[in-house]
Order: C-alpha cells, then sequence, then structure tokens
C-alpha cells in the first residue's frame, strides 16, 4: 500500500531552503575543500558559535531527531498540516455534560424546597449575616493554623456529638448555594467549551486512515484505543486547503503516484523504519486551489454570457439559462464549504451581473 502523502509548510523543503544573506555576505565568500562556499567573518566578528546560531533547531531537526513513540508522533503532528488531528471525546463531553445536569436539577429541586419552608427570610436577606461575616474572619485563620498547628484533635463532648447527629447541612441554604456555585460554574464553562470545540473543522475518514496508519508503526494495539472513533477527530488547522485534493494526497492509483512523485519530493528518514514517505509543498497545493478557483470562477461568469450573446434564445430561454447558472453558482460555492453570508453576496453580485448583460442583451437586439 503506498504511504499517504505528507503536506509541508514548504520552507523547510531541502529543495528551497536557503540561507538569508545580505549582497555584502554574498560577495565575500571563499570556497571551502569540499566545494561550498563559506562566508568570510570580519576580524573581530563574533562567530557562530559564540552567538548561539548554531544551536538553532529547526521544526525538521526536531521531527527527524524526536525518538520513536509517542514523541515522534508528536513531533509528526507538528510538522505535517495534515497530521494535526485531534480527538474532541464528543460523548465523554455529553457524559459530563448529562450527570452535571442531573445534579444540579436536583440541587435546585432542594433548594426550592427549602424556600418553600423558610418563608421568614424570603423578603429579607437570602443568608444569616453573622455566619457571613463568621466565616470570612475565620477562613484565613483556620487555614493558618491548620498548617502550623500539629496537635491531636480533642474529643467531642456529649452536647456537641448530640448536635452533629442532629444538624443536616442540606437544610442550610446557605451552605446549599455555597456549594452549588462551584458547580454551576463548571458546568457553564463546560458548555462554553463545548460551543467551540463544535468550531473546530472535523476531518474525512480518508484523513484519519492514513492518520491511523502512520500512528500505528509506533505503538501497540492497547494504546492505538484512542483512535478507534474515526468521527470524534478534529483539527486544529484552519487553512485546510488539501480536503479539496484528498484524491491526490492519499490516493494509491499508478497515476496518482507518478503526480505525488511529480510535483512532490520523496523522504528518506534514516531514523525510522518505515518506507519513504512522499512529501508535498503545501504553497503547491495554495497555487493550484487558487489557480482552479480563478478558471471556474471565469467558466461561470463568461458561460452564461456567451450562450446569451452568441445563441439565438428566446426571451424564456434567456431567463432560464440565468437561473441555470444561479444554481450552478450557489452548489459551487457550498461545495467549498463557504458560509450563509459570503454566498448570499456573491449571489447578489452575480445576479447583478447576469441581469445587467441580459437587459443591455435585451435593448441592442430591438
Amino acid at each position: 500500500m503506498a504511504t499517504p502523502s505528507r503536506l509541508e509548510e514548504g520552507y523547510e523543503m531541502d529543495s528551497i531552503q536557503q540561507e538569508s544573506r545580505t549582497p555584502q555576505q554574498h560577495s565575500n565568500t571563499t570556497p571551502e575543500h569540499s566545494g561550498r562556499e563559506q562566508p568570510v567573518m570580519p576580524p573581530g566578528a563574533p562567530s557562530e558559535e559564540s552567538l548561539g546560531h548554531s544551536k538553532f533547531r529547526s521544526d525538521s531537526n526536531i521531527k527527524n531527531a524526536a525518538p520513536k513513540g509517542w514523541p515522534s508522533i508528536a513531533a509528526t503532528q507538528m510538522y505535517y498540516n495534515n497530521f494535526n488531528l485531534h480527538r474532541r471525546y464528543s460523548y465523554l463531553m455529553q457524559r459530563i455534560l448529562v450527570d452535571q445536569e442531573t445534579k444540579l436539577a436536583y440541587l435546585e429541586t432542594k433548594l426550592e424546597e427549602l424556600d418553600k419552608e423558610d418563608e421568614a427570610r424570603l423578603k429579607s436577606l437570602s443568608f444569616d449575616p453573622d455566619r457571613l461575616l463568621t466565616t470570612c474572619a475565620r477562613a484565613p485563620a483556620q487555614a493558618q493554623s491548620a498548617t502550623t498547628q500539629s496537635e491531636p484533635p480533642t474529643s467531642r463532648t456529649e452536647e456537641q456529638e448530640e448536635h452533629r447527629e442532629e444538624y443536616n447541612p442540606w437544610n442550610d441554604k446557605d451552605l446549599l448555594l455555597e456549594a452549588t456555585m462551584p458547580r454551576l460554574k463548571s458546568y457553564i464553562e463546560l458548555l462554553q467549551l463545548d460551543k467551540e470545540m463544535q468550531k473546530l473543522p472535523q476531518i474525512s475518514r480518508r484523513e484519519h486512515k492514513a492518520f491511523y496508519d502512520e500512528i500505528r508503526r509506533y505503538l501497540d494495539k492497547s494504546a492505538c484505543q484512542f483512535l478507534y472513533p474515526n468521527e470524534d477527530f478534529v483539527t486544529t488547522v484552519t487553512d485546510r486547503v488539501h480536503q479539496y485534493f484528498e484524491a491526490l494526497v492519499y490516493g494509491d492509483s499508478p497515476i496518482m503516484s507518478h503526480i505525488k512523485r511529480f510535483i512532490g519530493r520523496v523522504h528518506n528518514n534514516h531514523s525510522q523504519d518505515h518506507a519513504a514517505a512522499i512529501e508535498i509543498d503545501k504553497r503547491l497545493v495554495i497555487i493550484l486551489l487558487k489557480v482552479i478557483v480563478a478558471f471556474a470562477s471565469g467558466v461561470l461568469l463568461l458561460s452564461p454570457v456567451a450562450i446569451l450573446f452568441l445563441g439565438n434564445l428566446t426571451k424564456v430561454g434567456s431567463f432560464g439559462v440565468v437561473v441555470g447558472f444561479m444554481f450552478l453558482f450557489v452548489a459551487v460555492m457550498s461545495w467549498l464549504n463557504t458560509n450563509w453570508y459570503t454566498i448570499l453576496v456573491g449571489l447578489s453580485a452575480y445576479m447583478a451581473v447576469l441581469v445587467t448583460f441580459l437587459s443591455n442583451l435585451a435593448l441592442g437586439r430591438d
């Protein structure tokens, strides 16, 4: 089975990696024994070693030097955009939210019952002022004494034990409200977190399969369990241009393999024990997408114009051509995962151009 292609940012590819030098540095070079030219440092200038530049590590250096296992997995996810995939744990999140909802609902019901029983304080302060002041004053002192005192606890008197057995903390509304506040805050934070997680783009099954095939090279079966829910993965990469070329990136047909070898490069990592991978510069994919979008935009705009101008259509036929290409425009924009606002603005501009051309064409023929 062919290894799926990896998408890298492009600035680390050996074929395009160049050291930035000033014109003066380019002119002051001398050949080394190896045949490469090295810059001649002026007298008294600090060396690369003294400045610490030789200790710099690029992303490719980190990826190649990472030990096999979890470190190499993290380095692979860092370096390749199409492998930057993570679990969002949708079921676990919903399970925790449901659990917190049931507990908060019970506390809410209990609070309503206590409100009906405690009608004396419904029109006054909803808490005991003396207890509030005592709690605020004694909390720092108790925390300090707990760290300094090491005396064993004294035995309780019979009166204290009897009071402790009769006292039910759930009958205290102040304590109930104080205990509910952090739980409610945690529940709201989880809701906000789940909302943000829903905004992360989901991945396709092709991406998950390629990611699974890559990760399982380093892990045993027990460690691969987090990879099994293939519809629970998301990515933090927002510029996912490769999603439109999955047949090229993940395809293993002979034609696709030849195309990938032509536009990419074969990366042989001697520190790993699996087959060589084909790396494709992400910038090439972006350029290809821009060319396709520009060409498709021209086709969508010029095709109805050519049909209306060159064809001898009736008014009904001309109107049908305009409506048909409007639907085609919306279909293309929807396929590109464009939001509704952009689709409506683009459709309005597209309609304005076609309607204006159609009206001018009708006036010219008359």
